[in-house]
Formats: C-alpha cells, structure tokens, sequence
C-alpha cells in the first residue's frame, strides 16, 4: 500500500464497538475475528476512504503527543488491515470520481 492511498474498510467486514472503546471486526469472507484496542478502533474509523494514510497517522498522533511511538502503532495498524484483507485502497484519482 502507498503512502498516498486512501485507506478504505470493506464494506463486509462488521464492525461492533464495544462499550470500553474496543472493537471486534468480523470478516465474513475469512471467517476471522479480530479484536482492536481503542486505538486500533479509532484507526479502523478513520479508514473511510477520505483520509489519507498520513493524515490518519497525523490525526491519531497528534492526540497523544506525549507517546512518540502512537505514530508507528497506526502505521502497523493500518498495514495489518491491508495485509488482513480488511481494506480496499482508494487513490486520490479514483476517490475523486
């Protein structure tokens, strides 16, 4: 995936916010689960195809400027999605259309 891409969620996978912030995904075409921190939802709610890779992990660090290493845990997140399955990229040309 590209520095540029436009992370996007499958519109398949479902998504179940849990009361403390986590999140469970459900992919149906895998038959996986996958459990996501509260960061990993937030990065997942981002993943929309209108924010950018780098605007997400700006987006994200910026609220714990504190923790240097967030950036790097949304870069890894957004790279297990993609390698997961679990996101289609959207160009910024095809976005635009």
């Amino acid at each position: 995936m590209l520095h540029e891409d436009f992370p996007r969620r499958r519109p398949d996978v479902e998504t179940h916010v849990l009361p403390d912030g986590t999140c469970l995904l459900f992919d149906p075409l895998a038959l996986q689960g996958h459990a996501l921190s509260a960061v990993g939802a937030l990065v997942w709610d981002y993943c929309d195809g209108t924010v950018s890779r780098a605007e997400i992990t700006n987006e994200v660090g910026s609220l714990l400027p504190e923790v240097p290493q967030l950036r790097d845990e949304v870069i890894q997140l957004l790279d297990r999605f993609a390698s997961d399955g679990l996101l289609v990229a959207v160009s910024g040309e095809s976005r635009r259309a």
